[in-house]
């Protein structure tokens, strides 16, 4: 359990006028006379891409060392000024970098780029916290994907599943830096390219030029800009390794999303995020769904799920909370207030992991919380400026109504819907939550149900929105008060219960509200997993993983264990649980990444905890029959 945050540190820095320069090496971020033509004449040119991307729906550049994000802030410019930026597709951008800069002196710097100002403020407001992992952020309308890996390069980049199109290397120089540009961190690069991608770099070092032939790129060296004689342009000349580096039951089948439409089965938030990030790789999509939604909870909070463990569940919380939060403004007098009852000494370790800048999280002792609740706190807290009430991203369905029939038809699959009517996908994605009558794969899935009551003309209300194991929300037409968990349909009266978990916390509130009658009162069922994680990825046959895996109950790591053949077509999201507000937008990226051959918004093994497949193998290893495998 760590007791300090495990932020990475930021570089100190020392300053040549506008230039920052790491104190650690003595390199400088960009050339202090004409940084932005550096990074067009070198990396925009040197790859080619006004030319290499003409006529792509979907583009990915790489880089090593993003900096100050200038050469980001060129290649976006530049998308945009080509007609690739007007047609349905996005460019992304994928950037790995081991001591982030803090917000404060990435403005700064960026300041020295007046001509590219929109596009900084637009990263500079988006920029994550100093957490290890991957952090995806999205600008103009979803047509630019940045992916940001935060930590050392081979690692990070040994995680990363993409095919890029285009590299930028640009440590810090080789002799400074060595560990940007060893045998690793190439041999990562290389295998996450495209074939013919291009690379441009501005050194000329032998041991970076024999490095990059070795694992496959044809080197040129060409002159350098401005004052430097020399730098390299190079072209990969292999195809990257066909096998998977991880679990082979969690390799992706090949993306098959522009053979034709994805239709996407649910309304609730997962199908919405999945629907507008394919939209957004310019994959067309129809979204088909009935009823209302069970995400459609009224007077919610988003309010992080804080752990002290790095386990997957933990790790998939603060990601999909940053990346939901990322493009909120901070508003302190509407911050939510995410009360810590019986948390003891545990609290202080919290707020010592979760050491964020004050525009994420600020924490309040009991005292402070009273003064801003306007009722009495027993415990401490911490406020979030940038959590947002939870309110789904709303997107109506295309085709209204319940499809009662998934039949194979040709490579693709016949939907036919309750009307009589049918439609033709390449691509079924499966998100309908608690009803999983059209999923041919058995899965562990448990529904627990959630109640919410709204109590109207209430005597005393909290003076901000405020979580505490439950939550309240003041609204208009009264107090929101939420919601409950509950393992089956039968529980008895929800405003006790949830007055019972508030008084642990306000019990001043709790005593007043309580003769306060339920005006209304929402209950839906929740989709959840033995393990707290979604289910996130291709369905399959268990019979099949049956047959294919029986090694592994002998050796859990016996090599010669195929590939997971997946039913051809099918991917499933489930599992949400409580949390689809906070999970469903990176859902949705890591979906559409996967369908459409695009860069993974998460780390590899992030994706594979979250594989359908992981409770069929589990069985096995245990010596157990896969759920839905004959005996």
């Amino acid at each position: 359990m760590p007791t300090a945050s495990p932020l990475l540190a930021p570089p100190a820095l020392d300053w040549r006028g506008t230039t920052p320069v790491d104190r650690a090496t003595g390199d400088i971020y960009f050339n202090a006379q004409d940084g932005r033509g550096e990074t067009e004449g070198v990396f925009l040119a040197g790859t080619g891409l006004a030319q290499t991307w003409a006529g792509r729906r979907r583009f990915t550049v790489g880089e090593t060392g993003f900096g100050t994000g200038l050469n980001f802030l060129c290649t976006w410019d530049l998308w945009r000024r080509t007609p690739e930026a007007r047609r349905p597709g996005r460019l992304h951008f994928v950037s790995v970098e081991g001591h982030p800069l803090t917000p404060g002196d990435l403005a700064r710097a960026l300041a020295a780029f007046p001509d590219l100002a929109p596009l900084a403020r637009q990263l500079v407001r988006q920029w994550p916290p100093g957490e290890p992992g991957f952090h995806r952020r999205c600008f103009d309308d979803d047509r630019v994907a940045l992916t940001l890996l935060f930590g050392p390069a081979a690692h990070m980049l040994s995680q990363l599943e993409a095919r890029v199109d285009a590299w930028f290397l640009d440590g810090f120089a080789p002799a400074a830096n060595p560990a940007m540009w060893d045998d690793a961190v190439i041999a990562e690069l290389s295998r996450v390219s495209a074939p013919g991608a291009r690379l441009a770099t501005y050194t000329a070092a032998g041991a970076v030029r024999r490095t990059l032939a070795a694992h496959g790129w044809s080197v040129t060296k060409v002159p350098g800009y401005g004052a430097k004689r020399d730098r390299i342009d190079a072209r990969f000349e292999r195809r990257p390794g066909s096998a998977y580096p991880g679990r082979p039951w969690c390799a992706p089948p090949a993306p098959r999303a522009d053979a034709g439409p994805v239709a996407v089965v649910g309304n609730g938030v997962a199908a919405m995020h999945i629907t507008r990030a394919l939209r957004a790789e310019g994959v067309e999509t129809v979204m088909i769904g009935a009823g209302e939604p069970a995400s459609a909870v009224p007077g919610g909070v988003a309010v992080p799920r804080l752990s002290l463990g790095d386990d997957a569940a933990a790790r998939l919380a603060v990601r999909s909370y940053l990346h939901l939060t990322a493009p909120i403004a901070p508003d302190p007098d509407a911050a939510i207030l995410s009360l810590a009852p019986g948390e003891g000494a545990r609290f202080d370790r919290l707020m010592a992991r979760f050491a964020w800048a004050d525009d994420q999280i600020r924490p309040v002792d009991a005292a402070t919380a009273s003064d801003l609740l306007g009722t009495r706190s027993t415990a401490p807290g911490y406020l979030l400026p940038k959590s947002p009430l939870a309110a789904p991203y709303m997107l109506m369905p295309d085709r209204p109504g319940r499809v009662t029939a998934l039949d194979r038809c040709g490579d693709g699959w016949r939907l036919t819907l309750a009307d009589g009517s049918a439609l033709d996908a390449a691509h079924v994605v499966l998100a309908t939550g608690s009803d999983l009558a059209l999923c041919p794969t058995p899965l562990p899935v448990r529904l627990r149900w959630g109640r919410t009551v709204c109590l109207a003309d209430p005597p005393m209300v909290p003076r901000r929105p405020v979580s505490f194991g439950g939550h309240a929300v003041a609204t208009p037409k009264g107090l929101w008060v939420g919601s409950t968990f509950d393992k089956t349909d039968e529980a008895g009266d929800a405003t006790a219960d949830l007055l019972a978990k508030m008084a642990k916390a306000l019990p001043d509130l709790a005593d007043a509200l309580a003769a306060t009658p339920a005006a209304r009162q929402w209950r839906g069922a929740r989709s959840t997993t033995p393990d707290h994680l979604p289910l996130v990825g291709p369905l399959f046959a268990p019979e099949r993983v049956a047959a294919d895996y029986a090694p592994l109950a002998r050796d859990a790591s016996d090599p010669r264990v195929p590939p997971l053949e997946p039913l051809p077509g099918l991917t499933l999201v489930n599992g949400l649980g409580a949390r689809g507000y906070q999970t469903g937008p990176l859902l949705g990226e890591l979906v559409a990444a996967q369908l459409a051959g695009a860069p993974w918004p998460v780390e590899r093994h992030l994706a594979e905890a979250m594989h359908p497949v992981r409770f069929a193998i589990k069985a096995l290893v245990r010596g157990q029959a896969p759920v839905g495998a004959d005996p």
